[in-house]
């Protein structure tokens, strides 16, 4: 089971907001405030979900991931209950996270066979997959504000930046499992990994004072190894295996991360 809180800054406590992924394949939107369901998928997938996510563009539109090896799309607007209107062409492996893209346009999957798989959710066509590790991939994040770039954590030690047609541009090594990575949504360059380590991550594709190796056309962008990346800062103070790291998306260089039993927020 999984828990999003997807309520705004200004909305909470008001308007507070819990999506919830279950066991059963099913999802729901909690009211805390109100202690009740908003709304609940009665079926869909066969199996656990693992990933959810809302549209950028568009919050009536969420998209969900699960063992059954399928990403459904559903509108969480209509009525009387929201409905499955499509599903995504199913793969080999458990899915185990998902991203949408800023534009929409596309969606992102971490599997556990370690491909990162990348589907043209309006077509609703697999675009390309990727063997990005050697190991289970666990998350996935589209950058915040370039749609061509995307970052992947998988259990055999790596971050990986690649861009949307699936050519790998760098290899981030990490000394054990990593779970969680997110990018920066105030530095297009700048992300954030967390790891069985105990440990989490900030890291930076870009020098001071040296030209941006991400140009603005996707043509231009420089393969693996023809730049270096940065470890800005690595943190400490979790005793377990940190799974997850969250930017905060209102307060510039703010992050949460979560662990086996709680989470921590670090300025």
């Amino acid at each position: 089971m999984s828990v999003l809180f997807v309520s705004s800054q200004t909305s909470y406590p008001k308007e507070a907001r819990l999506l919830i992924s279950f066991k059963n394949g099913s999802v729901a939107l909690y009211s805390p405030t109100k202690e009740s369901l908003l709304w609940y998928t009665a079926g869909g997938h066969t199996e656990t979900v693992f990933g959810c996510q809302f549209k950028y563009s568009d919050p009536n539109v969420l998209a969900t991931s699960s063992y059954d090896q399928t990403i459904r799309i559903w509108d969480i607007g209509s009525q009387p209950e929201p409905s499955c209107t499509t599903v995504l062409p199913k793969l080999s492996s458990t899915i185990y996270s998902l991203s949408w893209s800023i534009d929409g346009k596309y969606i992102a999957c971490g599997t556990a066979n370690g491909e990162v798989a990348i589907f043209d959710s309006d077509k609703s066509l697999l675009h390309c997959k990727v063997e990005a590790h050697s190991e289970p991939c666990y998350c996935v994040e589209w950058n915040l504000s370039d749609a061509r770039l995307i970052a992947s954590a998988g259990q055999d030690k790596k971050c990986v930046v690649l861009t949307l047609d699936g050519d790998i541009l760098q290899v981030i090594q990490h000394t054990a499992a990593c779970y969680g990575v997110a990018w920066d949504p105030f530095n297009s360059y700048r992300l954030a990994t967390s790891s069985e380590d105990m440990l989490f991550y900030l890291w930076t594709f870009v020098e001071p004072n040296t030209k941006n190796p991400f140009s603005s056309h996707i043509d231009e962008l420089v393969p693996s190894g023809s730049f270096k990346v940065k470890k800005v800062n690595q943190f400490k103070g979790h005793k377990a295996k940190v799974f997850s790291v969250v930017w905060n998306s209102k307060i510039k260089d703010m992050v949460s991360r979560t662990y086996c039993t709680g989470f921590k927020v670090l300025c």
